[in-house]
């Protein structure tokens, strides 16, 4: 966390035993297909960099809990994301959201959610699956009734 780095290598996938991965603060504006070998990784932080978008793989992360990935320039993310089955907290304020994809409804584990300060104008109709949420944070978007 907090340096300088702009890229991680291919081979960083091969990292299967980590559990926890603190990459905030960094310049990282992408991640390697290979991230989504990390199988059991339970903590990722990745808020405070120049994410402008995710790889397919990141929805093979299965075993992620907690998941930072605020103050990014994400636009979207990708439809695999349904597959992070086990997310408990999930922070994406402040980035560039339009919208979410229909698999975010199978994050049935998410109790924290933070998405103010997107651009989102509606939300998928598969929000309403989120049985577990007990914390929503929706505030400076572009909803609307």
């Amino acid at each position: 966390s907090q340096n300088l780095l702009e890229a991680l290598p291919e081979s960083f996938g091969g990292l299967a035993a980590l559990q926890e991965l603190w990459l905030h603060h960094n310049l990282l504006s992408a991640l390697p297909e290979s991230f989504g070998r990390l199988a059991s990784l339970q903590q990722l932080k990745l808020s405070e960099n120049r994410l402008g978008a995710l790889p397919e793989s990141f929805g093979c992360l299965g075993s992620l809990t907690q998941l930072e990935l605020s103050q990014n320039l994400l636009e979207a993310l990708p439809e695999s994301f349904g597959g992070l089955a086990a997310l408990q907290e999930l922070w994406l304020h402040h980035n560039l959201l339009s919208a979410l994809p229909e698999s975010f409804g199978r994050l049935a584990s998410l109790q924290q959610l933070k998405l103010s300060e997107n651009r989102l104008g509606a939300l998928p109709e598969s929000f309403g699956c989120l049985g577990s949420l007990t914390q929503l944070e929706l505030s400076q978007n572009l909803l609307e009734a």
